[in-house]
């Protein structure tokens, strides 16, 4: 292995360790020595690798950001769209962990009173919430989902989905929810239930 590749697999170690102790602890809660100690090395040499511990969680929620980008322009289908969302989340989540505790960072990321500024303004460049409501009033008027705010509805739905992450993010033995669970709390009952892909 040559010396590029230590130093990004120990980049990589520091990012995965920090995002378990940021998940746990909070950010403010976290020292920069609780990493180091987690990674097996001294806090001179974490400092080597990130400048900071703001640049290391901005360097996680940078990462968040494009795991989060999901929606495309062209929606035919609104329940396809957001089952299809929701499955890739799962099949992600069910070949690695860490996507749940990513979702989780990036929830936390997007509160204002426990972030640092320039992170909450990275991690607000993108609004899953916000970007679904277009997708369900679409699916409103095409009789596929309930009626009502099209906003409520969206909280709703991801509050529900975050709930599951948050817990499969501190308990690895969780099952998953099957995706159409979730996708209930959108459909009108005449499309709950409906065989997918």
């Amino acid at each position: 292995m040559t010396r590029k590749e230590q130093k990004e697999q120990r980049r990589i170690l520091i990012l995965k360790n920090a995002l378990d102790l940021f998940v746990e602890k909070g950010y403010a809660a976290t020292t920069t020595s609780e990493i180091a100690k987690a990674v097996g090395m001294s806090e001179g040499l974490l400092f080597h690798y990130f400048a900071s511990k703001e640049k290391l969680y901005m360097e996680l929620v940078q990462n968040g950001v494009k795991g989060i980008q999901v929606f495309s322009d062209a929606i035919s289908d609104p329940y396809e769209t957001l089952y299809q969302v929701i499955n890739n989340f799962m099949q992600n989540i069910q070949s690695d962990r860490i996507v749940a505790k990513m979702f989780v960072l990036m929830n936390m990321a997007q509160n204002p009173a426990i972030t640092p500024v320039s992170v909450y303004n990275m991690a607000t460049t993108v609004n899953i919430i916000q970007e679904s409501v277009p997708i369900i009033e679409q699916g409103q008027r095409q009789g596929i989902f309930r009626d009502g705010d099209a906003l409520s509805l969206a909280y709703t739905f991801w509050n529900a989905f975050d709930g599951n992450m948050t817990e499969i993010a501190r308990n690895p033995k969780m099952p998953l929810p099957d995706p159409q669970w979730l996708m209930a709390i959108l459909a009108q009952r005449q499309h709950e239930g409906k065989d997918r892909v």
